[in-house]
């Protein structure tokens, strides 16, 4: 299975994204939009999200793999803007990150596992 965290303004964009992928791959795709606690549910973006508010919201994943975009994260760090990282929020939920670029390439390799050839 696969998992994927983002704020609540993209999760019906997604959500039809992954319906269709499903249709297409079989791959199933969980969405889950992340109501910001940190800074206060009027924001609603992926950039602004926190490790804690992921991991109070995402229950434990098996060990199946999600993904997070990038800019969800400090710049050039694997770190969230509460400070937490990547790797305690992988420990603290039970699964396997995968950090994705912003743009569609990145999110459907994330989703197979495996690049795409040619140009972004």
């Amino acid at each position: 299975m696969v998992h994927l965290v983002t704020g609540v303004q993209a999760a019906d964009f997604f959500q039809k994204l992954c319906n269709q992928l499903k249709e297409i791959t079989g791959i199933n795709i969980t969405v889950h939009p992340i109501v910001n606690r940190f800074f206060g549910p009027q924001i609603t973006v992926a950039g602004l999200l926190t490790a804690r508010d992921i991991a109070a919201q995402i229950n434990d994943l098996e060990g199946d793999y999600f993904l997070i975009p990038k800019v969800m994260l400090k710049a050039d760090e694997d770190v969230f803007l509460d400070g937490y990282s990547v790797d305690w929020l992988a420990r603290k939920i039970n699964g396997q990150a995968i950090i994705v670029e912003n743009n569609g390439k990145a999110f459907l390799e994330g989703v197979l596992r495996k690049r795409i050839g040619g140009v972004a």
